[in-house]
């Protein structure tokens, strides 16, 4: 697989099939923020995703040359959540993680299948930290997004037991894995909102 270097034309084309189009704007601006950044863009796509029936498609990963202290003063709000949901892309577990803290207490319908990413890898600590926000005032935003993509929950809930088996075998029986301990509290979650 090839990976598109600093294209500024590549990485717009990517990263706006990657949110909703009433968001292209706002998407552009932040491609050229990144851009500054030497932005490369994996072209490789995870599965079909749908939010309220369009199709978008999140990179597998993106490079840039951020430090954590970028100044992004120039961006509306709206505009760093885009930032931040890419971040959760980022080859920069660290970042991820920051970033994941910066977006906890959003559950828009553009920012839930960047954090459901970042339930199927394989970083142990973002996951936990994912769990924070799976709660009973948010799960309803995570159950529409399930309902409306259960190939990509499938998807999700096999990589979880993936990575279980590739890195955290050792240390924790499958049921006390953060992953799957997670996957079944949604599970249960999508019973008992179906059975309501």
């Amino acid at each position: 697989m090839r990976i598109l270097k600093n294209l500024t034309e590549n990485n717009l084309e990517v990263l706006i099939k990657s949110f909703p189009i009433e968001l292209k704007e706002d998407v552009e601006i932040v491609v050229n923020f990144l851009n500054t950044k030497k932005l490369t863009v994996h072209p490789y796509f995870e599965k079909e995703i749908f939010i309220n029936n369009e199709s978008i498609y999140i990179p597998g990963r993106i490079y840039t040359d951020e430090n954590l202290k970028v100044n992004e003063i120039t961006l509306s709000e709206k505009q760093k959540t885009i930032l931040n949901c890419l971040y959760l892309t980022h080859n920069d577990g660290y970042l991820r993680q920051q970033k994941l803290e910066l977006l906890k207490d959003n559950f828009e319908d553009f920012v839930i299948p960047y954090k459901m990413k970042i339930l199927g890898e394989y970083v142990i600590e973002i996951i936990a930290d994912l769990e924070k926000h799976i709660t009973e005032k948010s799960i309803g935003n995570y159950l529409k997004f399930i309902r409306g993509n259960p190939k990509y929950w499938n998807l999700t809930k096999s990589r979880i037991v993936s990575y279980w088996g590739e890195y955290y075998k050792r240390d924790y029986k499958l049921k006390n894995y953060i992953g799957y301990k997670l996957i079944k509290k949604i599970e249960n979650e999508l019973k008992l909102k179906a059975n309501a």
